[in-house]
């Protein structure tokens, strides 16, 4: 009996050495893009998040399982809602509400995974915190490769309902926010 369970100890301990944990950190670079775009039923509007505030190193940790998927462990990109800018102080304090931003002052998105589709496609799974509610996306997304940096672009549609958020009306009713929003980044990444 011990034999089997000194066998099924070492089992499980040379299991987890297969997957190493690969640790490096990543920074933003201030020629990134993120925009959040949405529609009302009169027009559309776009909010641009300052990505020069971008400037910390965001640290990854991951490994690579045998099926190639490569799993992220705690890698975060947090925004803050004050950082993005609708055109105008209306729309910025309508934005900061719809975000509740008083008492969720961050938007976070945490990388799961990714899979290699093809040479330039891979899909990323995120889960996403707007408000205080958290929600799972997996997202085609388009990676670059150039001599000091790596470009990662792509779309989440996000429809707000699901984070129990109620759409801003105005003109007592007369124009009406879209339920879906799209978060358009273009980031220009460098390894820290």
């Amino acid at each position: 009996m011990k034999v089997i369970i000194i066998l099924i100890a070492a089992i499980l301990q040379f299991s987890f050495i297969n997957n190493p944990i690969n640790k490096t950190s990543v920074k933003i670079n201030p020629e990134s893009t993120l925009i959040i775009e949405g529609k009302t039923n009169v027009n559309q509007f776009y909010c641009n998040y300052n990505t020069s505030k971008l400037n910390h190193e965001i640290p990854v940790k991951f490994f690579i399982e045998a099926n190639q998927k490569v799993v992220f462990n705690n890698t975060i990109l947090k925004l803050n809602n004050q950082l993005f800018d609708c055109g105008n102080d209306i729309m910025n304090k309508d934005f900061r509400n719809l975000l509740k931003s008083k008492k969720h002052p961050n938007i976070s998105i945490q990388l799961l995974e990714i899979e290699k589709k093809s040479n330039k496609k891979i899909e990323a799974k995120l889960n996403i915190e707007l408000a205080g509610v958290s929600r799972l996306f997996k997202i085609p997304v388009i990676v670059e490769n150039y001599e000091s940096n790596i470009r990662v672009n792509g779309k989440i549609e996000i429809d707000i309902l699901e984070y129990n958020l109620e759409p801003p009306k105005k003109l007592l009713g007369m124009v009406k926010v879209d339920n879906t929003i799209n978060v358009l980044f273009n980031l220009s990444l460098t390894k820290g």
